[in-house]
């Protein structure tokens, strides 16, 4: 099942400097989108707000009609553990320098969210790890350490660790 994506009027300030302007966006369920421009344009900025890592100045993210940043009221809402968990179990995102643990092997970089995160039992996350790191082509690599992959490599390990949380 796939989930909705509809940004509304979305704005984000860091003191004087505005990097997201008013951004509205409809994305339908299943729906696949890239977002390009120059550097400096707001790109990472705009995921930051998607993921919850940076709440927006103004407007608001609803996932399946269901706000990312304000209750039932409009009210704003905190950054709970359990709303975070609710939001980002629905959204995947592979970070531009892979943010890969260098102490964990390619199949434990892909393994570690679904134990940690969504409780996943180790043999089944394992299962899900392999299976994904299969499909990026890197089924020979599990047991090799960041250092030792290139950078397509490591690229294609955060692929996979952000597909075996199975993201909508």
């Amino acid at each position: 099942m796939s989930a909705s994506l509809n940004i509304k009027n979305l704005h984000k300030r860091y003191g004087e400097l505005e990097v997201l302007r008013g951004i509205n966006l409809d994305i339908p369920a299943g729906q696949t989108v890239a977002v390009i421009g120059p550097s400096g344009s707001g790109k990472s900025t705009l995921l930051r707000v998607l993921m919850t890592l940076d709440q927006p100045t103004s407007g608001d993210i609803e996932v399946d009609g269901q706000s990312m940043w304000k209750d039932e009221h409009g009210r704003p809402v905190g950054a709970n553990s359990e709303h975070l968990r609710r939001v980002r179990g629905k959204i995947g995102m592979v970070f531009q320098h892979f943010n890969l643990f260098p102490h964990m092997t390619a199949l434990g970089n892909a393994m570690e969210a679904p134990v940690h995160v969504m409780g996943l039992p180790k043999d089944q996350a394992r299962e899900r790890a392999v299976e994904y790191l299969d499909m990026v082509g890197l089924g020979d690599k599990l047991d090799v350490y960041p250092a030792q992959l290139s950078g397509g490599q490591k690229q294609r390990v955060g692929i996979a660790r952000a597909l075996a949380m199975c993201p909508e």
